[in-house]
């Protein structure tokens, strides 16, 4: 079971978020920034030592292309397990 905490204000890259914490049993196991702007985590920082780090940088707003969806020419689907592996 987790419990998430608001721990604080900061500004990452330029975007205004809430600090969060997670804890489980009482300790920490991961903390992240979160823009209402974006309504996503601009920051998470996580890890036996909080040594894992996911960041988003040079964020670019706006509309995506439909064609960034398309499965890309000569694509083929990769069965699991593969033949011979177990």
């Amino acid at each position: 079971k987790y419990e998430t905490k608001l721990v604080g204000k900061e500004t990452v890259n330029g975007y205004d978020c809430e600090k969060y914490q997670v804890m489980i049993d009482g300790s920490p196991v991961s903390t992240y920034w979160q823009s209402s702007e974006i309504e996503y985590p601009i920051k998470v920082v996580s890890g036996q030592n909080q040594n894992m780090v996911m960041e988003l940088k040079n964020i670019e707003k706006g509309d995506v292309d439909d064609a960034m969806f398309k499965i890309p020419a000569g694509f083929t689907k990769m069965e699991m397990p593969m033949p011979g592996m177990k």
